[in-house]
């Protein structure tokens, strides 16, 4: 399927539930990412970036927990399914649930 359909799908199944914007395909330059979504939930807002290789990156930010700071994390040559799951851990960790253990906490 590919990443980016994963991306597309899974903003498909929760343009609801959370404030999105999807870019892409974008033609990127060197280093810049292939795809983008940026979203905005009940307590938190982020940044997916696709890049090639396959490439994910993650900023998330829990404005309802503004101590914790910046998470920051990310795949490399991730499959379809696992990104899937990454995508829900972000759901679940707007909705109150705990920072996944592949996002870092950056103390502001």
């Amino acid at each position: 399927m590919g990443l980016s359909a994963v991306l597309a799908g899974w903003a498909d199944r929760h343009g609801r539930e959370l404030a999105l914007e999807l870019r892409g395909p974008l033609l990127p330059s060197g280093m810049d990412p292939t795809w983008l979504l940026s979203f905005t939930g009940g307590s938190s807002d982020g940044q997916i970036a696709l890049f090639r290789g396959p490439v994910v990156d993650v900023a998330a930010y829990r404005w309802a927990r503004p101590h914790e700071g910046m998470c920051v994390g990310g795949a490399f040559g991730v499959a379809d399914d696992h990104f899937d799951r990454m995508l829900d851990d972000l759901l679940a960790m707007d909705c109150g649930g705990p920072v996944p253990n592949w996002l870092k906490l950056t103390p502001s």
